[in-house]
């Protein structure tokens, strides 16, 4: 097992990372999983890991991760020998709200997905009379039909890049075109 792509606030967490380039063996004592929110002022999180041959195992308890603020994290390995350190691995944690907690009316949708959805709804509703529209947290003002619909695809591209950083969804790869 590696480190997920998501967890929940409020259920035991548990990693277990490769630690063969910094092992036990070779004198590498403290294996630490840093997880750093993108938001700031909430708190970063920080375990310690325990040895399990050339791997490292991290581990919070229920209790533990019911203190977590639900948010994206960019995690970091850590290894420390004496005074060498070393970041052994590196990668993005989406934590889910504690769903035994989260207050009503709660929308766990990312900034992009709900400009989707507005997008499309104003696609739906597109009056000529009517130019100025709310997408996410912008008011928009759109000429035509045609400006709503670069707008979703332009959302959409942003979305699958997203999900793809997040590992929910597979990156497409890119195709490049070159006229001579």
């Amino acid at each position: 097992m590696a480190m997920p792509a998501t967890a929940t606030a409020g259920d035991t967490f548990t990693a277990t990372m490769s630690a063969a380039a910094a092992s036990p063996s070779s004198g590498w004592s403290v294996q630490k999983m840093r997880l750093v929110p993108r938001t700031p002022g909430n708190e970063v999180v920080e375990l310690v890991g325990t040895s399990d041959g050339d791997a490292a195992v991290f581990n919070a308890s229920a209790a533990s991760t019911s203190g977590w603020i639900a948010d994206t994290y960019t995690w970091y390995h850590l290894a420390e020998r004496g005074a060498d350190a070393t970041t052994l691995a590196s990668g993005t944690l989406v934590l889910r709200p504690d769903p035994r907690t989260v207050a009503s009316g709660y929308d766990g949708r990312s900034e992009t997905e709900r400009a989707l959805e507005d997008a499309r709804a104003a696609l739906r509703t597109f009056n000529p009379a009517r130019k100025k529209y709310q997408i996410g947290s912008r008011t928009m003002e759109f000429a035509s039909a045609a400006d709503i619909i670069v707008k979703i695809k332009h959302l959409e591209l942003e979305l699958r890049n997203e999900r793809a950083a997040l590992g929910i969804e597979p990156a497409r790869q890119r195709i490049y075109r070159t006229r001579l």
